[in-house]
């Protein structure tokens, strides 16, 4: 499973996309940046997380595909989740 579907998942499980959505959209300006913060900490964030994983986190902010796809993947599922407490 790639990072956007665990990330996607998580927010599902504690219905946290609507909070996750605006997250990522208040990034959108900073997205390049915090990929660059993320590549300049990862001597330091490999203390605390797998290399994979902050590699797939850099390319995560840094690909605008991979984060357009984790942002419509958490409106999809606030759809779902919107559609169903309105029945």
């Amino acid at each position: 499973m790639d990072l956007e579907n665990r990330i996607a998942n998580i927010c599902k499980e504690y219905n946290l996309e609507g909070i996750a959505i605006f997250f990522l959209e208040s990034l959108v300006p900073f997205r390049r940046i915090i990929g660059h913060i993320i590549v300049f900490s990862e001597p330091f964030l490999s203390i605390f997380l797998n290399t994979r994983i902050i590699e797939e986190l850099y390319e995560l902010f840094y690909d605008e595909k991979r984060y357009n796809k984790l942002y419509q993947m958490l409106i999809d599922k606030d759809k779902g989740w919107n559609n169903l407490k309105d029945q």
